[in-house]
């Protein structure tokens, strides 16, 4: 429903769009999610994929213009256990929060923030906003305001 509503124009044109799936402590303890070589990544093909792809649904896949994105490995080698079990931190080789802007062709501008571990006050963020020229929405509620 929020997609149609943004291709039939109710938001306007979307000009910032914000993706987040953050965890405070949520280093999964078990599986590969911690090696590189195995996984591949950290927070961001794990859960800020699904924010992303969320996000770029409801867009209607707009054509990409620029991506940059800064990644950071600060706290999850310095731990050892959290929200989703323990790991070990000499083998922590992924990133543990990573931060991207995706800049479209037709102005616009997503901006992905993911992380396993971050010092943040909540628990964890999971959630999609839009900011439009006539409205705004989010998609965790489904709210148009």
């Amino acid at each position: 429903l929020l997609r149609d509503a943004v291709m039939n124009g109710t938001l306007g044109e979307i000009y910032f769009t914000s993706a987040q799936a953050l965890r405070r402590c949520g280093v999964p303890g078990w599986g590969v999610f911690t090696n590189k070589s195995l996984q591949g990544g950290g927070p961001l093909i794990d859960i800020g994929i699904h924010m992303l792809d969320a996000a770029m649904y409801v867009l209607g896949f707009p054509a990409v213009k620029r991506v940059t994105a800064h990644s950071f490995q600060k706290l999850g080698n310095q731990k050892h256990s959290g929200q989703f079990g323990e790991w070990d931190p000499t083998q922590f080789t992924v990133e543990d929060a990573l931060f991207g802007t995706i800049e479209f062709c037709n102005g616009g501008v997503l901006r992905l923030d993911t992380s396993f571990a971050l010092n943040i006050r909540e628990q964890s963020v999971m959630n999609v906003s839009f900011c439009g020229e006539k409205a705004g929405a989010t998609l965790f509620p489904a709210h148009i305001y």
